[in-house]
């Protein structure tokens, strides 16, 4: 079973009869289309992890670049209330 959504459990149909004249467009398309899966689940990872602390995301052993978005996001959040409260 295929878990992984970046990898399809069917290859292309290369047939000898598209020929190596198509081979680059379609490995063209692949790389675009696995490009677009990764910043999909990156999204998508994101806006789960929204609400979490970054304590907390360090503590369920979160990967590094969740923790450096989550710390991002928080200092942003802080930054605006700042000038909230400036103003």
């Amino acid at each position: 079973m295929n878990c992984n959504a970046a990898e399809s459990a069917l290859p292309f149909p290369a047939s000898a009869a598209v020929g190596a004249a198509t081979e680059s467009p379609l490995a063209k398309l692949r790389a675009l289309w696995q490009g677009h899966v990764e910043r999909t689940n990156r999204a998508r990872a994101s806006a789960a992890f929204s609400g979490i602390d970054t304590h907390t995301l360090r503590d369920i052993g979160a990967p590094d670049w969740v923790l450096a978005e989550a710390s991002l996001r928080n200092d942003s959040r802080s930054v605006r209330l700042i000038d909230l409260y400036r103003s």
